[in-house]
């Protein structure tokens, strides 16, 4: 399989290989990890980039998909996931647990109940430090009790991968607080890769969470001239003390992670045909 970067350099993705695909999707998150054998989908954007993450699929050759990983079911999240998986037949979705006040009320998540209902798909809620084998991929979840939580950001599923020696680190929209209750839980480990929380937001990416990942790569997943103000310039700040490089999908475009077990090349603006 060739996957292009800048349009013109091919790159070959074998069964060795892990492609960390980190999709421009506006003001949201989606990832997809990618070789000949594995196919893992993490979020899906809003609902109108639907389109947009199936041809990259489709441009992949991917007509299955292991697993769908949803960090937690707000819109630009979740909202392009019922596209892929109304055209993709997909093994399982992964999901954290969160209280029942915090259940989302609108057409996306409703949507999203269907297609699993009408599929009989099975949802996974993963205990914490669970692991799940893909290939040579392998994932460990970490969740915090997230009974008493009342920000559905902070209920989000933090995945690991690791990939050989590589590891990356997705850790949703939490916030501060609840990346302090992972660091007195003692569940996070260095990572050379980090999908920043919360598009770059200001209150999440502390000192002590960085410190703790301790992150070669740190890449933020953002909408150019968003109205939040994301990434946050204090964000930004903590970042390029304590990493060698920052990626934004704003500036950026969608950046492929070149995993060969050992090293992590990105490569910038990568188009799919």
């Amino acid at each position: 399989m060739y996957l292009l970067k800048n349009r013109e350099t091919p790159v070959e993705c074998t069964a060795d290989d892990l492609c960390v695909y980190v999709l421009d999707v506006g003001q949201g998150d989606c990832t997809i990890l990618y070789n000949p054998d594995t196919a893992i989908l993490i979020d899906g954007g809003e609902a109108e980039y639907g389109t947009k993450v199936l041809d990259a699929l489709r441009a992949l050759k991917i007509r299955r998909l292991d697993a769908v990983i949803n960090s937690h079911p707000h819109s630009d999240h979740l909202g392009g996931l019922n596209t892929v998986l109304e055209n993709i037949p997909t093994d399982m979705v992964y999901q954290p647990t969160y209280p029942d006040t915090l259940i989302p009320t609108g057409y996306n998540f409703e949507r999203f109940l269907e297609l699993v209902q009408e599929q009989h798909l099975q949802i996974v809620n993963p205990n914490c430090g669970e692991t799940a084998k893909f290939g040579q991929v392998e994932i460990t979840f970490f969740c915090i009790d997230n009974s008493l939580r009342e920000d559905l950001n902070d209920c989000s599923l933090v995945c690991r991968i690791t990939h050989g020696d590589n590891s990356f680190l997705f850790t949703g929209d939490i916030s501060k607080e609840a990346e302090q209750d992972f660091l007195a839980a003692e569940l996070i480990a260095p990572s050379k890769f980090l999908k920043c929380a919360h598009h770059g937001s200001g209150n999440s990416s502390s000192n002590e969470f960085l410190d703790a990942v301790s992150p070669k790569i740190a890449v933020i997943s953002v909408g150019a001239f968003n109205d939040y103000g994301h990434p946050s310039d204090a964000c930004l700040e903590r970042l390029f003390a304590r990493t060698d490089s920052v990626y934004r999908t704003d500036i950026d475009g969608t950046i492929l992670f070149f995993s060969n077990g050992k090293t992590i090349q990105p490569n910038t603006h990568v188009t799919f045909k």
